[in-house]
């Protein structure tokens, strides 16, 4: 009190005050001549021993008593920081109490660790705390498991709202930690910890500190539960005093007289207006293109869309019986009947069908039939998958991916099309009888290159180039050697 200015109080005669600006005594002058401040000093550290005799006389059932109000983490600390007043054995009878038959089940279930050398009282003591401790937060999880198998789906109105992702969460977690506990006590200390865990990284992680963090909407309201991760179940009170004692910053929403925040309602009721919205538009559309085909001067067009049809690639009714006969197998028969057919490249139609399944899709063009044609001359490309089921080689097309694969479309068929889709030209070809060798013989309309592939590369290109290192090489002119044929 001297030494802040202030005055004494133990009475008249031994007031005596420092005065805010007067000199302050050095700091290596000892205390003892501070004139009557050493007898003050005894008396404080009277009181502190007295006061620490007392605290020191408690009886261990009353700690104990006192130990039992806390969870396990507060028990933790408490034993961490008074080792002196609360020790192994108080630590011990707390957790049984306050565990009861959960942490004696479970401590059953753990069972005593196998130390790798003998130990002292005191290191047994400790030992034997630590355990408790562990059992007992277990024990704890345990309640909350059991109280989250208790909850309910249903829209009562007794309990407290929480989120089904962390209970979710929560239980694997127990599981995990009981599963560990079990493990731990079985497992001698020296080879605990050489295998390799095989929890996932989500269960050996602990449940996020506010159990109900995915239900608080951005106004810091009980989301609505159409919002995503916003799923809810209700628990009673004692599961949710247990989740909150163990959890103290979890957002409580009590089922009662927690509200759907209004602003994310009036959100979602636009958002859900808007999507019927669009999904009318849609509809319409749809309906608008299916019409086109119902306008057409032919019905075959409907015939188009069939998942067969796409699947072949071919008219199924324009295919030949001599073809059906021979199964389209070493027999050389042409597979389709006589007639014109028109070629339409593969990658149109299956667009084209895809804007009639789905009416957010764009609708395509006429069909770029100019993709039948090689790039260097202008004629029609025909793929060998093509040509070998012309001739009868193979019984089914095939459509492989990196080449320019068209479909077959008879004449009615063509004429249909080209009303709705207007093309200039188109590649076609006839399927005639051959008298002479009493056959049916393929005419293309335009002769097919026969240079080309069918991915429109040319085969006789050659390109001669100069290497980097001519002149190292002493190389001024194109050489034959250095010629590329591609």
């Amino acid at each position: 009190a001297r030494l802040r200015g202030h005055r004494c109080q133990k009475g008249p005669e031994t007031r005596r005050s420092i005065r805010p600006g007067a000199v302050r005594p050095p700091a290596d002058k000892p205390l003892s001549r501070l004139g009557p401040f050493p007898r003050r000093c005894k008396m404080q550290e009277a009181a502190s021993e007295e006061r620490g005799l007392s605290v020191r006389s408690i009886p261990s059932d009353a700690w104990v008593n006192a130990l039992s109000h806390l969870g396990a983490s507060d028990v933790a600390s408490v034993s961490e920081t008074c080792r002196g007043l609360a020790g192994p054995a108080e630590v011990v009878a707390a957790c049984s109490r306050i565990g009861g038959e959960t942490y004696e089940a479970l401590l059953r279930v753990a069972g005593r660790e196998s130390p790798r050398r003998r130990r002292s009282a005191s290191e047994e003591g400790r030992a034997a705390a630590s355990l408790s401790l562990r059992v007992l937060r277990t024990a704890e999880l345990q309640k909350i498991s059991d109280g989250l198998n208790r909850a309910q789906d249903d829209q009562g109105q007794r309990g407290y709202w929480l989120s089904k992702n962390w209970a979710s969460h929560a239980r694997r977690y127990c599981e995990a930690a009981r599963a560990k506990l079990a493990s731990h006590g079985g497992t001698p200390q020296g080879k605990r910890g050489r295998g390799r865990s095989r929890s996932s990284s989500s269960e050996s992680l602990p449940p996020w500190p506010d159990a109900n963090a995915d239900l608080v909407c951005e106004h810091g309201a009980l989301a609505p539960r159409s919002v995503p991760r916003a799923k809810r179940v209700l628990v009673d009170r004692a599961a949710w005093r247990a989740i909150a004692s163990r959890f103290p910053l979890s957002t409580k929403f009590k089922a009662s007289t927690a509200a759907e925040c209004r602003a994310c309602l009036a959100v979602l009721e636009d958002r859900h207006r808007q999507k019927a919205e669009e999904r009318s538009r849609l509809e319409c559309e749809k309906q608008r293109r299916l019409s086109e085909l119902e306008d057409a001067p032919s019905p075959l067009l409907r015939a188009l869309l069939s998942k067969d049809r796409a699947k072949r690639g071919v008219p199924p009714h324009r295919v030949s019986l001599e073809a059906l006969a021979a199964n389209g197998a070493d027999a050389g028969v042409p597979p389709l009947a006589l007639g014109r057919y028109h070629l339409v490249p593969r990658a149109w139609m299956q667009s084209w069908r895809a804007s009639l399944r789905n009416p957010s899709a764009p609708r395509p063009g006429p069909p770029p039939t100019h993709d039948c044609l090689c790039v260097a001359h202008g004629r029609p490309l025909v793929s060998p998958d093509l040509a070998n089921y012309l001739a009868g080689r193979v019984p089914a097309l095939r459509f492989p991916k990196r080449t320019t694969a068209s479909e077959i479309l008879d004449a009615h068929e063509w004429a249909a099309l080209n009303a709705l889709f207007p093309v200039d030209f188109a590649v076609a070809f006839d399927v005639l009888p051959d008298h002479s060798a009493n056959f049916l013989q393929i005419r293309w309309l335009t002769e097919p290159c026969r240079l080309c592939d069918a991915n429109g590369t040319t085969q006789d290109l050659d390109l001669k180039f100069r290497p980097r290192d001519a002149k190292r090489l002493g190389k001024s002119r194109y050489h034959e050697d250095d010629a590329c044929v591609f």
